[in-house]
């Protein structure tokens, strides 16, 4: 359904495809931890390395995600700035030149920058020196190629490296790490307490003898 909905769209789909590229590569390490899960291999493990591969799909299931609704939010953000470029084109100049020119006040001026005819001249005066310096004919689409650009660059912040892997990976064997130590020095306090608590036991039972 959703290559139907962006059929045309090649830039989106491109970005869709590579979605479900990670999210398969998420659903294979997932799978492969509960098979770990499954096997005989947890039998002779520590509980609490039973608890870092529950952290670890836990952990899986909130990476998959983020990367789902951060794919949404940039891709609507890019949608949405190509409808106001298209927008800024169809204001008129001298429109534009009127509105600027009926504010007096410095302080005003600044803040009208912030409305949509503000914004709509800060892209103009961007296309202008674009297409000038670059030496593009004037009916070159400004607009078209900055949104291609955006979608490209939306590419290359979505591909997710090896090294971010990595990064996951360490970070959850760092987690199982730490719980490990936490268990170690919890079985270390309780085997303290008890052999002070035995050792105070045999102290008053010596002293109740010699009595």
């Amino acid at each position: 359904w959703i290559e139907w909905a962006l059929h045309g769209k090649e830039h989106f789909l491109v970005i869709v495809n590579k979605v479900y590229k990670e999210l398969m590569i998420l659903g294979l390490i997932s799978f492969l931890l509960f098979c770990s899960e499954q096997g005989p291999l947890l039998d002779d493990l520590d509980h609490s390395w039973i608890i870092s591969f529950e952290f670890a799909h836990i952990l899986l299931f909130f990476i998959g995600i983020s990367f789902c609704l951060l794919s949404v939010v940039v891709c609507v953000l890019v949608s949405r700035g190509r409808r106001s470029w298209d927008a800024y084109e169809r204001y008129d100049i001298q429109e534009l030149t009127a509105y600027f020119a009926a504010k007096k006040n410095h302080t005003l001026k600044f803040l009208s920058g912030f409305t949509p005819k503000g914004q709509a001249v800060q892209f103009r005066l961007l296309k202008h020196v674009f297409i000038r310096s670059h030496k593009l004919p004037p009916e070159f689409h400004f607009q078209e190629y900055v949104h291609n650009v955006m979608l490209n660059n939306v590419d290359q912040v979505l591909d997710v490296e090896w090294t971010s892997w990595l990064a996951v990976a360490l970070f959850t064997l760092a987690g199982a790490l730490l719980n490990q130590l936490y268990e170690w020095q919890d079985d270390h306090d309780s085997s303290e307490e008890s052999t002070h608590y035995y050792s105070s036991t045999s102290t008053e039972e010596s002293t109740h003898h010699r009595w």
